[in-house]
């Protein structure tokens, strides 16, 4: 892509610099792009959701890839004169008084009147041999997302805190087959084991010692034994974290409630 920002000792300096090429970044990019503000955006080309088959819930795109997706939308950005760099930001410095400086991992630097961080959340997994095998594939986090794609089929939710019993519940609604795994992270109240046995959610006491694919069962053990029990470890089981690297200049609280999404 054409370098199109004024250059100098420096770096380039452009109107906004952009960290992440996901879609909340190549959206900004495109639509600073039609403003006729020259803009870059920094891709480390790990988005979140590159496991996933396909992107759902997105009018006119349901089921492309994230791939695909991320392909349209830096063309989009390209068009208007928008630069893509591959790279990751190691750092960044400035205020909006002077301008910002971010700095990639390969030493260069770039210079912007503003900066938009848009690097988005990355998944903490639980240490359990086979989850992060079939993440995105198996291993599914949203029924919004993915629940259409399991309809009716054994789905299990893997506990990983007090999220987990809203989760069980909500994928319901897609299966009658549900197992919450309460994987000692979940201790479900009364009125919510109550609520559970209401909607047939099977409940399964014992940490969960490793996760099979579509053939092979996760295995929960209580310490005097262990079962084998069929199903797809569903949502709940994933950590939300921002990717912290770039905020920590700046005081700005960055959070999201556990399992949502």
């Amino acid at each position: 892509m054409t370098e199109n920002a004024p250059s100098s000792s420096r770096g380039p300096f452009y109107d906004v610099v952009i960290v992440g090429g996901g879609a909340a970044g190549l959206s900004a990019a495109q639509m600073l792009g039609r403003s006729r503000r020259s803009v870059v955006v920094v891709d480390s080309g790990d988005p979140r959701n590159a496991p996933a088959q396909g992107v759902h819930g997105f009018l006119s795109r349901d089921g492309i890839s994230p791939a695909a997706l991320l392909a349209a939308g830096r063309a989009e950005v390209a068009s208007y004169g928008g630069v893509i760099l591959r790279g990751e930001a190691t750092a960044a410095t400035g205020d909006v008084r002077q301008g910002f400086g971010v700095t990639l991992d390969d030493g260069s630097r770039l210079r912007g009147r503003r900066l938009l961080i848009a690097t988005g959340l990355v998944d903490e997994l639980p240490d359990i041999p086979g989850l992060r095998e079939r993440w995105g594939m198996d291993v599914l986090h949203c029924p919004f997302c993915h629940g259409w794609e399991v309809q009716d089929q054994a789905i299990g939710i893997l506990g990983n805190g007090p999220w987990s019993v809203h989760q069980g519940l909500l994928f319901r609604q897609w299966s009658s087959n549900i197992t919450l795994f309460l994987n000692d992270r979940t201790i479900p109240s009364e009125p919510e084991l109550e609520q559970l046995a209401a909607r047939g959610v099977k409940v399964v006491a014992g940490a969960v010692e490793t996760s099979g694919g579509r053939r092979r069962p996760a295995r929960s053990g209580t310490g005097r034994g262990s079962r084998g029990c069929p199903g797809r470890p569903g949502g709940g089981c994933a950590d939300l974290r921002p990717r912290p690297r770039l905020c920590r200049p700046w005081p700005v609280p960055v959070t999201a409630p556990h399992g949502h999404r």
